[in-house]
């Protein structure tokens, strides 16, 4: 009788732990979940994290510039968080999917007019972070900022699989070292500079032509 009960209450706990594992590996957090868009373009890779994204405790600086995103190391800096006060960076906090934008004064755009940075979202204990590449400056909007849009279900999720709110998102600057990006000069064209040539070489005339 001992023996039956022994082997019912060990079928039990084994039945239970299965069940454990099940739905911990149904809820299992792939970024890859997330929608995540700047200007209708989606991110080029993504990684989970666990605790915070940003502060003392977090290793997320030390994970980018130690090549999280294989060979994109060393330069990368907080540039701005959503909940920082200063509207640099914003989000909808608090709501599990919705808008986001960075100052493009933020970022770092090479001679070629592009920019690559990431983007964290934390929500719960759990943090997601994707990375855009090549972004062009001309995607930013008429007051000088990139928008885009995200959803928090690759990010962390409730014990029904239910997406939770987002805390904040971090902006993360990839510098590449080359210099600031700046719009070449309009060059006249030939036969615009050749006409402000001889116009200037007639008033010079008719002013020689005065003072004799």
């Amino acid at each position: 009788m001992k023996s039956a009960i022994s082997t019912l209450i060990g079928s039990t706990l084994l039945a239970t732990t299965f069940v454990g594992f099940s739905a911990v590996d149904a809820h299992a957090i792939d970024c890859n979940d997330s929608t995540v868009t700047v200007a209708g373009i989606s991110f080029s890779a993504c990684e989970e994290g666990s605790g915070n994204d940003t502060g003392a405790r977090s290793t997320l600086i030390g994970d980018l510039n130690g090549g999280l995103f294989s060979d994109l190391t060393t330069n990368w800096s907080e540039a701005g968080k959503s909940d920082d006060g200063n509207d640099a960076v914003t989000a909808a906090n608090g709501s599990t999917s919705g808008a986001w934008s960075v100052d493009g004064d933020l970022l770092d755009f090479g001679a070629d007019g592009t920019t690559t940075f990431a983007l964290s979202l934390k929500a719960s204990n759990k943090y997601s972070v994707f990375l855009f590449e090549n972004i062009s400056q001309s995607l930013l909007d008429a007051d000088g900022f990139l928008s885009g849009t995200f959803t928090t279900n690759g990010v962390s999720t409730n014990g029904r699989g239910n997406a939770q709110a987002l805390s904040h998102s971090t902006l993360w600057a990839f510098g590449s070292g080359e210099e600031s990006y700046n719009p070449p000069a309009d060059v006249p064209e030939p036969s615009a500079a050749a006409a402000l040539g001889l116009l200037a070489a007639g008033l010079f005339g008719m002013k020689r032509r005065a003072s004799k």
